[in-house]
């Protein structure tokens, strides 16, 4: 008599919550960009060396421009606030968690914001694991006025995001399967409040596979019968 027990899946459940989808077939997700190719762009980078901040985290531009955000490290978003509540959702802009890259490999998550207007727009991370984001500065702002701005600022200067933050290349992660192209609907355009708009196009992305229990004897029973049915014919 011998058994086989499958090893416990190597990822750290608490790191990657909120973070992407669990599938044995490898669904792919998808980015988000917009077809304004001849605006100016201005580059903001999200969550850099492990920071639970946008780099920059205020600008000030003309409508016509693209922002883009480069997501790096833990899982985070890209959500649309109010300067009345910094840290809940406005029902506006949400990039959902989608942009998990503990690799920190630049390019690996882009999102595209066209700004459509000159007046203020806040936005933040809503990432609420293992602690608030938002709380710990996590905010950005696009033309504010200055008090909001002065305001922000108290809400990162309160929050302690070196101290919460460890370089994420630390953390394990699970084993991801190759790279699956996205079968999705191109050019499918949400708008939001006449101020901004965003476009679903299909990209190639990777998923990691299913660690279920159901996944894992599957995948330990075939190797127990097939050495069965060897020792049968001998």
């Amino acid at each position: 008599m011998f058994s086989l027990s499958p090893p416990r899946p190597a990822y750290d459940r608490q790191w990657a919550n909120h973070s992407i989808s669990w599938n044995s077939t490898c669904t792919p997700s998808s980015k988000l960009v917009n077809t304004n190719s001849s605006s100016q762009i201005v580059e903001i980078v999200v969550g850099a060396a492990g920071q639970l901040a946008f780099n920059p985290n205020s600008v000030s531009v003309t409508p016509g421009t693209t922002l883009r955000f480069d997501f790096l490290g833990l899982n985070h978003t890209l959500t649309q606030s109010s300067s009345a509540s910094l840290c809940h959702n406005s029902s506006g802009v949400d990039t959902g968690f989608q942009q998990f890259n503990p690799q920190n490999v630049s390019g690996t998550f882009l999102v595209d914001y066209l700004v459509e207007s000159d007046r203020p727009q806040w936005f933040y991370c809503a990432q609420n694991e293992p602690i608030s984001h938002c709380q710990s500065g996590m905010v950005f702002s696009v033309n504010p006025s200055d008090d909001r701005y002065e305001r922000a600022n108290e809400t990162r200067s309160s929050g302690s995001p070196s101290s919460s933050a460890p370089p994420v290349t630390s953390r394990p992660m699970a084993s991801l399967c190759t790279n699956v192209p996205l079968s999705a609907s191109p050019n499918k355009t949400v708008s939001s409040d006449g101020t901004a708009s965003l476009t679903f196009q299909p990209y190639p992305t990777i998923i990691a596979p299913d660690l279920s229990n159901n996944a894992r004897r599957l995948t330990y029973a075939l190797p127990l019968i097939a050495g069965l049915l060897f020792m049968a014919i001998i």
